[in-house]
């Protein structure tokens, strides 16, 4: 592993160190006080200037990010929320999306809210606050590695309807600047079922700043409003924020390497880091941007899908709907990662460049 640019076997750093826990850990945390109480958590310091908050009760997403004390996630002004006092009804969702580094949309919509076959659906679905079931969360030597990893199950499920559920395991290093997120979706209903699945991965104030650029390699890109159709040729583009400007939402055709992976990034030139997501484009086809320039809610979401967000009635009726068979499972991969230094913003940049 390396620490501090050094690469140490166990041996070696255990000379260094009284335990493993000096240099990289994972600790279980809970919230006693105001809109987060009783949210259970998980820290992660990976001990290569990554740390990260992983949350036990809504669906394993992530919340908070650093990377060397620097912020590189989006934290709404509703903050973060325990699942027992989220109102996810039609747009009070909006009072209790805490948003972070990264929340799940689905599994059965992604979209705004609807009503299919007289099954209500909230915006973005419901599985960002699902409690995970079988929780298992350590760090285990692996030879001179050392691994830290969180699995648990996310069950979306209702007497008389759908019984889909979310495994998912999340897998950082000691020493590491990213992190592996492996989820299967699966189908234990005895009839088939349609889900949509979207990782909202958002970013905030200072990683997002003013000249800072976003870049990902697109094969079609699909404005889903008129204001963003105004706004195309600046869609890569940060801004400072602006005051009561609408937000931009563009549908991303996502173009590929040789082994089938895509990349999106956004680049800070000035704090000279760069957050990345890459994934597997026969999995999820589609990199969603969302951006808000406004004052107040400054952010960008880099959104890997498998569906666009038109929400489930839309789908369905545009024969767009991921369709699971009873007992059928269908597996996402993604990593989220940190680029550091100018050598490595460019490679990165120019590997996105000659995906096809």
């Amino acid at each position: 592993m390396k620490v501090n640019g050094d690469t140490f076997g166990r041996r070696e750093l255990l000379r260094r160190a009284g335990g493993i826990e000096q240099i990289a850990d994972i600790r279980p945390v809970q919230y006693f006080s105001g809109d987060a109480n009783l949210v259970k958590a998980y820290d992660i310091d990976t001990g290569g200037g990554l740390e990260f908050s992983v949350n036990e009760n809504k669906c394993l997403d992530i919340f908070k990010m650093k990377y060397k004390g620097i912020n590189l996630g989006f934290a709404s002004k509703a903050g973060l929320h325990s699942p027992y006092n989220a109102d996810q009804r039609n747009t009070s969702f909006l009072y209790s999306q805490g948003c972070g580094m990264l929340y799940t949309a689905g599994l059965a919509n992604v979209g705004g809210a609807c009503a299919d076959e007289g099954d209500e659906q909230y915006g973005h679905g419901r599985v960002k606050n699902i409690a995970a079931r079988n929780v298992s969360a350590r760090g285990t030597w692996d030879k001179d590695e050392y691994r830290i990893k969180i699995l648990g199950d996310m069950h979306e499920a209702a007497f008389f309807g759908r019984n889909l559920v979310l495994h998912r395991e999340i897998e950082t290093m000691a020493g590491s600047r990213s992190i592996h997120i492996t989820d299967t979706v699966e189908n234990l209903d005895f009839k088939e079922d349609g889900f949509m699945l979207l990782y909202h991965l958002n970013t905030g104030y200072p990683l997002l700043d003013e000249g800072a650029e976003y870049v990902t390699a697109i094969r079609r890109i699909e404005p889903m409003s008129d204001i963003s159709r105004e706004h195309l040729k600046q869609a890569g583009e940060i801004s400072a924020p602006l005051d009561n400007v609408p937000e931009d939402l563009y549908c991303i055709e996502a173009g590929c390497d040789r082994d089938g992976y895509g990349a999106a990034c956004l680049v800070n030139r000035t704090l000279m880091i760069g957050l990345y997501v890459k994934f597997r484009v026969d999995q999820l086809p589609y990199m969603v941007e969302w951006k808000s320039m406004k004052a107040g809610d400054y952010a960008l979401g880099m959104l890997p899908a498998n569906c666009r967000p038109i929400g489930r009635l839309a789908a369905k009726e545009q024969h767009d709907l991921r369709m699971l068979k009873p007992f059928e499972s269908c597996t996402m991969e993604l990593e989220i990662g940190i680029l550091d230094g100018e050598k490595e913003l460019e490679k990165f940049l120019g590997y996105i460049a000659v995906m096809k």
